[in-house]
């Protein structure tokens, strides 16, 4: 069982971050902490594991604003959603 997931540095991309979301709302019961830092995520991995978030109160640690060209608005909005899962939880 993985309870924390540690992709920083992996370069995973847009592509990598939507795969990861589709994982995250579609197979994952256990991942509690994640962390993507530095792994030039753009708006559209963004967006997907935004997506992600918002289907799951699980992750209650997430690492995505450093290293990662999303806008700051995304991450406020990351920053909400984490937060309302650890009002959650």
């Amino acid at each position: 069982m993985i309870c924390r997931l540690n992709l920083r540095r992996n370069k995973i991309g847009n592509e990598g971050a939507k795969a990861l979301a589709d994982f995250i709302k579609n197979h994952d019961t256990t991942i509690t902490h994640l962390d993507l830092t530095r792994n030039c995520i753009g708006t559209d991995g963004g967006q997907a594991l935004l997506d992600a978030l918002s289907t799951t109160t699980r992750i209650v640690e997430f690492e995505i604003k450093y290293g990662n060209p999303i806008s700051s608005k995304m991450g406020r909005i990351f920053e909400r959603e984490i937060k309302a899962n650890l009002q959650t939880n």
